[in-house]
């Protein structure tokens, strides 16, 4: 094999690799969110619980005075929560544009290193050597069209 074809197979070693760490990356990110999710739901139901007792106690001594102070605290607790939610669904979309953006940096080099590499494949095997990159079909006619075109830099 030439060097060229060495180079070909270790580019794509390493996007495969790549790509392999980005979804085991972002599967633990999703069971750590998972996991945010269980606790939130699991203090939720403990508060609606503790809600139901202190209503039953309070109804029982002075039913007026206490059920305005449960609405307050209810209405207190509610508010909480949401703002609990709320910050977890900023950071939940925080953290979605960070990868969102990684990827898209990452597609931009290995776009940019095809480009690069293309002068150095023969002009006959260029199109056979675009065919087989893990591209959608519209970035493999960019490099379609720059095929014929590419040129080594002599300075």
């Amino acid at each position: 094999m030439s060097r060229v074809e060495w180079l070909m197979w270790g580019i794509l070693v390493l996007d495969v690799l790549g790509f392999g760490g980005l979804i085991v990356w972002l599967r633990e990110r999703i069971g750590a969110l998972e996991g945010t999710v269980k606790a939130q739901a699991k203090t939720l139901d403990t508060v609606e619980r503790l809600n139901k007792v202190v209503l039953g106690v309070l109804s029982a001594l002075d039913p007026e005075r206490w059920a305005n102070k449960v609405k307050i605290h209810k209405e207190l607790a509610d508010g909480r929560v949401e703002t609990i939610l709320e910050a977890e669904r900023r950071q939940r979309d925080k953290e979605n544009k960070n990868l969102a953006a990684a990827f898209s940096a990452s597609i931009k080099t290995h776009v940019t290193d095809v480009l690069d590499l293309l002068p150095y494949i023969p002009r006959a095997q260029r199109v056979a050597a675009i065919a087989p990159l893990g591209f959608d079909e519209e970035v493999k006619s960019v490099f379609y069209e720059y095929a014929p075109l590419a040129q080594l830099g002599l300075g």
